[in-house]
């Protein structure tokens, strides 16, 4: 699954992540603000804000994806966690898509 955040719903970035993600088969879900807006049409589900304040936009985008990881969590259960890899190191960070299709990791 992917996810995508947007207050805009607009950002060219997050279409192309949307759209590769479609492309190599992952369910996509959009949190944006008020639909209709090219993300929302763009991914399979959509929690749309209708609100026109930013900072209200974000916050409920916030608690939802709080929300949705404690659903994910207890849907998993005691599963153990997964092995590690038997080899390579590891790579820690986000990876940004910028316009050209570039990938550059950010340091979180």
């Amino acid at each position: 699954m992917l996810l995508l955040l947007s207050t805009s719903g607009g950002s060219g970035n997050l279409l192309t992540a949307a759209r590769a993600g479609r492309e190599a088969g992952l369910r996509c879900w959009a949190f944006t603000g008020p639909a209709p807006n090219p993300l929302a049409e763009a991914c399979h589900e959509v929690l749309a804000v209708d609100s026109p304040d930013t900072q209200v936009v974000q916050e409920l985008h916030l608690v939802s994806s709080h929300l949705l990881c404690e659903y994910v969590e207890q849907a998993m259960g005691d599963q153990p966690a997964p092995a590690a890899p038997a080899a390579g190191p590891v790579r820690a960070g986000v990876e940004v898509v910028l316009d050209g299709g570039t990938v550059r990791p950010v340091q979180a």
